[in-house]
């Protein structure tokens, strides 16, 4: 059998399928023709027309804009035998299309149409006439993509890719040709650096052979700038020029929404809309530099063009005491945050304010010198201005001076400072002053300069009542202080000597703060007569004593009267008659009647005279807690202040301070004579100060009128207790000593049991008391006087009884079994600033009687300890003590007015 298509012989593609059918598979491209079978009996099929038949596509990826593909086949045929007027057309999706070219029987051109990159299956056949091919796939592929558009300024930066795949590519936006406007720089990037005039919101689009690509771009509002860029304060108009401000969406023909902004301020500004090019807009009022405004196309912020208000502009300065006004110009109002003054380059810290809605108010540190002030408003600077401050008088210190100008005084204020920040120069600082009894008269002081807000001044000298003034002058600039008034302290009545009561003869009256002229001097209503000024601390005059003592204990006021002046004090006792000890054991001493003690010759001492003296050992020790170690034979002497003890009108306890708990704050050593420390609580408010001083040689000390003997080789404590806070004022106050050593002594030959003896009680009121522990002698004296806020009165000491709970306060905390206690009270009254008390204590050996063998080589007489407590301060066991300064203890005798020394 032989089978030919035409004149193609195609025998081998075809097999029979059985006896009425032949298969014939792969035929060759060849044309529409008859079908001639031979082989036994012959059979013609005359025109028979193929089907087309599709292979591929020669690029199954179709660029999204469309492109020519060319269609591989078989059977392409426009013209056939059995049909010449066979037609063909190509399906695409569906949608036929006859507009191909074609190029031989195998191979047809045909343009895609666009399509979109979306993954999607897309099919292509051929028709001829009634007969379709099978389909081909094919998928359309983004050649050119732009994925981003970017406006920077005023141009455009596209990113994308296959901006390089054509040479014939062309840039649009919207119906504008940019081409020439813009760069490809590589295949990913295109940058287009200033659109041309008339470019509005639209599709920027990028096409040629290679593929094409549009994206829509909506232009953010870009300023070019303003027509002024330093404004009022107040606020004014002002014109942005810039692009793009467009009142319509071009995309959409929908109107835009275009504002004005300042800063963060959310409320925009009134704005007009002129052109896309031009906006006028009203800048409210404001302060500072480098403001910032912006254009907003609904949610399109344009770039930030800065302005500045004009800067503050100060026009002047002045004073009223401690205020300060500085008047300026451009300067915010509303906020005072935003004002800032600097003084020589310090910011004012204090609140500054609004006065008068054109000046700003503050204070100044009272350091501040002359020198300039600059303000700063929300950041911007005034240029520096001048500036010079009048001085100002605050206080004295003491706060009024004295009458015959004794002590400096120290005037403190503000702004007294001597040093020009500006200039560096140095200014001059007068002080003057006028009294009211001669407003004519200007007298001058001598002051030092201290620093910027003090100064110590001498010859303050005058009376009455008077005014201060302080001149300041600064190159050209004069500025005086305002008067400060101040009155001159009144006589200050500080102690008297004593006389016998109806036995008139001349006393001594110390004193302070009067002149030498117009002196008066009364004790009670009863004229001293013929006062005469013995130095400026002392005046002498005659009283003939007609003053009855007072019944209930009370010294006697005393007055000094200097130009009217008065000043009044409790100071002056009559003497009593007083009896010594076993009467001094004459002929070992002699009896003093006036202060009750005896004064021993040079072989013997004690309270009595009856103690052989002998070789004095070495000073005591003070110790770092403030005991007093007090050198016998064997054993010691311990001196200390236990407590402070507050009573009620029955005699309870209200309130225990207990020394060992005392803070010492501050500690002052001098040499190996002074000392001094001063101490407080946590939690009180009293105050301790202690002052030691060891005196080498005997001397008798004048206490309030009181003369007090102190032995060789003796240390006087002065202990100064003030703000004692009392529950009352009926109460009582008491300094409580403790006299310690040991219970037993135990000598080669015994042991001795400590003992002690004290005066004849009077009126519930020892003078002093005695310690005797084996040859060791502790005596202890006290004086019958005390100043109670600077008024004398009479002391009353009481030796405590055994029973008293501070005995078992004390037992408690001892760390040994075998001390013996002694523990004596100075009571005072109520007072409201201190309380001066005196009492003093002396170590002895007793010599051996000469039978006893057994210790006499080692007997020495140490004489140790005058104590006093000056204003209720006293020694705590525990305390640490210090030396104090010659000239601090000096400063401490005056300020107490009790020290008089005789020999």
């Amino acid at each position: 059998m032989t089978v030919k298509f035409g004149t193609e012989d195609i025998t081998t593609n075809c097999k029979t399928d059985g006896l009425t059918s032949i298969t014939c598979i792969q035929i060759p491209n060849v044309p529409s023709s008859d079908i001639v079978i031979t082989g036994g009996d012959s059979t013609t099929y005359s025109s028979f027309i193929l089907t087309p038949y599709l292979l591929h596509l020669n690029n199954n990826q179709v660029p999204t804009i469309g492109s020519k593909v060319t269609i591989i086949g078989k059977f392409f045929e426009l013209s056939v035998k059995g049909n010449p007027t066979q037609t063909l057309s190509v399906i695409v999706n569906g949608n036929q299309s006859s507009n191909l070219k074609l190029l031989n029987n195998s191979s047809i051109e045909f343009t895609m149409p666009p399509g979109q990159e979306d993954g999607e299956v897309n099919t292509i056949a051929v028709q001829s006439t009634d007969k379709v091919s099978n389909s081909l796939v094919y998928y359309y592929k983004d050649y050119v993509k732009i994925t981003s558009v970017t406006q920077i300024n005023q141009g455009l930066k596209i990113n994308g890719y296959g901006f390089k795949i054509s040479s014939d590519n062309v840039i649009e936006f919207g119906s504008l040709d940019i081409t020439s406007s813009c760069i490809i720089n590589s295949d990913t990037d295109i940058t287009c650096e200033t659109l041309p005039a008339g470019s509005q919101s639209s599709y920027f689009k990028i096409s040629g052979s290679g593929g094409a690509s549009n994206y829509k771009v909506l232009l953010t509002p870009v300023l070019i700038s303003i027509s002024k860029n330093v404004l009022n304060s107040a606020g004014e108009a002002i014109s942005i020029v810039g692009r793009f401000f467009e009142k319509v969406d071009p995309t959409t023909s929908q109107q835009n929404v275009i504002n004005v902004y300042i800063d963060s301020n959310p409320t925009p500004m009134q704005t007009t809309v002129q052109t896309e090019e031009l906006i006028t807009v009203s800048i409210v009022g404001g302060y500072g530099a480098t403001h910032k405004v912006v254009v907003k196309t609904e949610n399109r912020v344009s770039n930030s063009i800065s302005y500045s208000y004009n800067p503050p502009i100060v026009t002047g300065f002045s004073q009223i005491r401690e205020q300060f006004y500085v008047s300026a110009e451009h300067f915010s109002r509303d906020d005072m945050s935003l004002n800032k003054i600097f003084v020589n380059d310090i910011q004012v810290v204090t609140g500054i304010s609004l006065s008068n809605n054109d000046e700003l108010e503050f204070i100044l540190p009272p350091t501040t010198q002359n020198g300039q002030l600059v303000l700063v408003v929300d950041g911007q600077k005034s240029v520096a201005f001048d500036i010079a401050l009048s001085p100002i008088i605050k206080s004295f210190s003491p706060l009024k001076p004295y009458m015959d100008g004794s002590i400096a005084v120290t005037l403190n204020g503000l702004y007294f400072s001597n040093k020009n920040f500006k200039t560096g120069n140095t200014i001059d600082l007068a002080y003057s002053y006028i009294l009211e009894s001669d407003l004519s008269n200007s007298l001058s002081l001598t002051c030092e300069y201290l620093n910027s807000v003090s100064a110590k001044c001498i010859n303050f000298k005058g009376y009455g009542n008077g005014s201060l003034l302080v001149t300041k002058t600064d190159g050209s600039i004069k500025l005086v202080s305002y008067l400060f008034g101040f009155n001159f302290q009144e006589p200050k009545v500080v102690k008297s000597t004593s006389l016998h009561y109806k036995q008139g003869s001349n006393i001594t009256i110390t004193a302070e703060s009067f002149l030498p002229e117009n002196l008066q001097v009364f004790v009670e209503q009863t004229e001293c007569l013929n006062p005469v000024a013995l130095d400026n601390r002392h005046i002498q005059c005659f009283y003939d004593a007609s003053i009855p003592p007072k019944e209930n204990g009370d010294s006697l006021n005393v007055t000094v009267i200097s130009h009217s002046m008065k000043g009044t004090n409790q100071v002056l006792y009559y003497h009593d008659s007083l009896k010594c000890e076993n009467n001094c054991t004459a002929p070992n001493g002699v009896c003093n009647e006036i202060n009750g003690y005896c004064e021993c010759t040079q072989q013997w001492e004690g309270i009595d005279c009856s103690i052989e003296k002998q070789t004095p050992v070495s000073p005591p020790e003070i110790k770092d807690n403030g005991d007093s170690n007090l050198q016998g034979a064997q054993i010691n002497f311990t001196i200390s202040i236990a407590y402070l003890r507050e009573n009620n009108i029955m005699g309870d306890q209200v309130k225990l301070l207990d020394m060992k708990s005392i803070k010492w704050v501050n500690k002052t050593i001098t040499g190996d004579k002074t000392s001094y420390f001063r101490g407080t609580f946590d939690n009180d408010p009293a105050i301790v100060e202690l002052d030691v001083t060891y005196y080498k040689d005997a001397l008798n000390y004048d206490f309030a009128g009181d003369i007090i003997s102190i032995p060789d080789n003796s240390v006087k404590y002065v202990i100064t207790v003030s703000n004692w806070d009392f529950d009352s004022s009926l109460n009582t106050f008491q300094l409580v000593y403790n006299a310690q050593t040991k219970k037993t002594v135990t000598t080669s030959c015994s042991t001795i049991e400590t003992n002690s003896t004290e005066s004849s009680v009077k009126d519930q009121s020892v003078s002093w008391f005695q310690i005797t522990s084996g040859t060791s002698v502790l005596n202890g004296k006290f004086a019958r006087r005390i100043f109670a806020d600077d008024a004398v009165k009479k002391s009353s000491i009481t030796i405590l009884p055994s029973d008293d709970p501070l005995y078992k306060l004390l037992n408690e905390s001892a760390t040994t079994t075998n001390s013996y206690n002694k523990l004596t009270a100075i009571n005072a009254p109520y007072f409201r600033n201190n309380v001066i008390l005196d009492p003093s204590f002396s170590s002895l050996l007793r010599p051996s009687d000469g039978s006893d063998k057994c210790s006499s080589a080692s007997w020495k007489i140490p004489t140790i300890a005058a104590l006093c407590s000056v204003g209720g301060a006293a020694i705590v066991a525990g305390a640490s003590v210090t030396i104090y300064k010659k000239k601090k203890f000096q400063k401490f005798e005056k300020k107490i007015k009790n020290l008089s020394v005789t020999s």
